[in-house]
């Protein structure tokens, strides 16, 4: 088994130390830490007129914000994938019923 690289991240100015198995996983989790931070700041730029949020706030509502992107391609994904499905379906039904028809 092999050992697992230590990397450290950073989110919302605060450093993680993570461990991680493969050279993908780590992209994977600076990725997300890079969409964590693009995220608050873009809070912070919209909403730092009279609002008076300390960091928990904005990775809460960061949180909710890519959460609730997440889930609405999720929701994409499966539609395009019963839509993909349906029209097979429907080219088997048409191919079946033009060659029964003969």
């Amino acid at each position: 088994m092999e050992e697992k690289q230590r990397i450290k991240i950073t989110i919302a100015g605060k450093v993680y130390a993570l461990r991680v198995e493969t050279s993908q996983e780590e992209e994977i989790l600076r990725l997300a830490a890079k969409k964590i931070d693009e995220t608050i700041n873009r809070l912070k730029q919209n909403f730092s007129g009279g609002i008076n949020s300390d960091d928990q706030d904005y990775l809460a509502m960061a949180t909710l914000s890519i959460a609730t992107e997440l889930i609405g391609n999720k929701k994409n994904n499966e539609t395009e994938r019963l839509m993909e499905s349906l029209e097979s379906l429907d080219k088997q039904l048409t191919e079946y019923i033009q060659s029964s028809s003969r």
